[in-house]
């Protein structure tokens, strides 16, 4: 063997995987691709959704759907040709000698299994050591990926884990029998910044001698932490380069769209707000005072706590946060889908906190919402033309026809054209679906629009598209805006206001780009920083946070914030800091800036 192959993880050459249509021809999803791995290389597999790079890492594992057809030249592991391997030998390189991190771990775990139980069975399907010793194993990896108290978690069900620890436990479940190749299928797409940041810290620590092939639409994470990035548009491999390289000079055309559609704090990314957007200065939707309690298990649930909210006609606001900070409980109550245990929400200066359904109704009309996963809140069963019509027959609004020119009126107004009439939900991508949401709840001419993470995982070119979208329709009808996302990065272009919420609690609050580039909240600082950037010279120091966000359950005393902030005293854990004004704009913090100061060296 010589010295190349010996560093060589993975050799494959001319995959092809096709699948039969309708009309008797083949789709080739992968045309004939080439990729080479070597020992504690990390190679990224860019590209946008349908490209075929999820299914070149499918075809590696041998879980190419049934209805595919893979095609091989060849195919060397460790050396060794494994191209014309039986099922049965692939299945058992499962696991041992290539792993995989799925992009859902929800969906890839057992949910009626323990993760310690599902771990136990991965250990003892390779190894022979007793279960003791598997027990003892398993819970060293959770522990080395940074799971707390693993011994307690190695009980716990999957539904009882966060997001973030659920995807540690994938990474410990997928190298828990040291494979040579390691498969990650966007592990960090449904994660906010900074779970996304710990989670790609973590995969590059794990790497050692393995090599790791990581599958994302985001050049941004890419740049994270590979080594190579590979782009593939179609099935092909269109350019590949070194990473920093790459992405500072691309030479291919959609390489090049790709990288100029990331957003970024430094860079234009949409058009700025049109002169014709006015904002008027009185608030149309209100929240005051507003608290959410869950009662759960005989606990309280405390997920919104005291907040204050407007939004006036025109106006963008952004509510960003971390998973489980309360942002989409609050848009609920806003939109009287919960009832607050505490506050009031006003709308056009009409108080509507008690409001029954039927005097609520009228409302629906003027303020609508647009759910963050399109496929779960379209009806799969029903047509375009049924699912963006079902508002205008809920309120009883005009003649058939009236309501048929209305439909092709907004779905003209999204971009989809009249033969999206007929078809389902199934039959679009997920940019395109998320435009029929959009179109639904612009059918019956709302004056404010409630957008919950509308772009989240979508590819960086449809979350283009979607927010020049939602810009220019702001600027035709002066539609308001408050909008839910974890993506600083997007806020930064499209906010006129961003609202910082944590653990319930609204941290910080000021005009969208004076808050980006001058964040005075540490936990502002903290989403800041981890936003990936495909730049390096664009990006900052990350600031790591501690641990995870504590539970809505047990309420910390003092600041919320306090154990997991980098510039934490005695002082924030036993009093609790106000909302603020500072600086022209309003903060939750006892010393509101420091950070910033400590890193530019001018803490007094």
């Amino acid at each position: 063997m010589n010295p190349r192959q010996e560093n060589s993880v993975l050799e494959l050459r001319g995959l092809t995987v096709k699948f039969p249509k309708i009309d008797g021809t083949w789709d080739k999803v992968v045309r004939a691709v080439d990729l080479n791995i070597n020992r504690g290389e990390i190679v990224g597999l860019v590209g946008e959704s349908g490209s075929g790079k999820t299914m070149v890492g499918l075809s590696l594992l041998d879980l190419v759907p049934q209805t595919g057809i893979r095609t091989v030249d060849s195919v060397r592991l460790n050396g060794h040709e494994i191209t014309d391997y039986r099922p049965e030998q692939t299945r058992a390189l499962r696991g041992r000698e290539i792993a995989m991190v799925f992009q859902d771990p929800m969906s890839s775990f057992n949910p009626v299994r323990t993760v310690g139980a599902m771990m136990l069975e991965t250990v003892l399907r390779y190894q022979e050591i007793s279960i003791k010793e598997a027990r003892t194993r398993c819970v060293e990896a959770m522990s080395d990926v940074g799971i707390p108290v693993p011994e307690q978690r190695f009980g716990a069900y999957p539904h009882e884990l966060s997001g973030g620890l659920r995807q540690r436990v994938m990474i410990a479940l997928s190298t828990l029998n040291n494979p040579s190749l390691l498969i990650a299928d966007e592990p960090t797409t449904a994660l906010d910044s900074t779970i996304q940041a710990q989670i790609l810290d973590l995969l590059k620590s794990r790497i050692g001698e393995r090599g790791m092939i990581l599958v994302t639409h985001d050049l941004g994470v890419a740049a994270e932490i590979c080594d190579r990035i590979v782009v593939m548009k179609r099935g092909e491999f269109i350019e590949s380069g070194e990473c920093a390289e790459l992405l500072a000079r691309p030479q291919h055309e959609y390489t090049k769209s790709l990288v100029r559609a990331v957003p970024s704090f430094r860079r234009p990314y949409v058009v700025p707000r049109s002169s014709f957007t006015a904002v008027e200065d009185r608030p149309l939707l209100e929240g005051k005072t507003l608290r959410v309690t869950f009662r759960t298990k005989g606990q309280d649930l405390h997920a919104v706590n005291g907040v204050d909210i407007s939004l006036s006609r025109g106006e963008t606001v952004g509510l960003v946060g971390e998973s489980g900070s309360g942002k989409s409980t609050l848009i609920s109550a806003l939109m009287g889908i919960h009832r607050p245990t505490q506050g009031s929400v006003f709308f056009d200066g009409q108080d509507i906190t008690d409001a029954r359904e039927q005097e609520l109704k009228p409302l629906r009309r003027r303020l609508q919402l647009v759910f963050q996963d399109p496929y779960a809140s379209l009806n799969p069963r029903w047509t375009v033309r049924k699912i963006v019509a079902e508002p205008l027959r809920a309120q009883r609004l005009g003649t058939p026809k009236e309501r048929e020119g209305r439909v092709r009126e907004v779905l003209s107004l999204v971009g989809l054209p009249d033969d999206s009439l007929n078809r389902r939900p199934n039959q679009f991508s997920g940019g395109q679906r998320q435009r029929i949401a959009i179109a639904r709840a612009l059918a019956l001419q709302p004056e404010i629009l409630i957008a919950d993470e509308p772009v989240a995982g979508l590819d960086v070119s449809m979350q283009a598209q979607i927010v020049a979208l939602l810009k220019s329709l702001q600027s035709e009808f002066g539609i308001g805006y408050l909008i839910v996302a974890h993506d600083l990065a997007l806020m930064h272009h499209i906010a006129d206001r961003l609202v910082v919420m944590y653990l319930g609690e609204i941290v910080e609050e000021a005009e969208g780009r004076t808050l980006t580039r001058d964040p005075l909240h540490p936990y502002t600082a903290a989403l800041l920083s981890a936003a990936p950037d495909p730049q390096p010279e664009r990006r900052s120091e990350r600031i790591s946070l501690r641990g995870e966000q504590p539970s809505p359950l047990n309420l910390p005393s003092g600041c919320a914030f306090h154990s997991r902030c980098p510039i934490a005293r005695p002082l924030c854990s036993v009093e609790k800091p106000a909302l603020k004004e500072s600086h022209g704009r309003h903060v939750a913090c006892h010393f509101p800036g420091e950070l910033r100061s400590a890193e530019t060296g001018e803490m007094k």
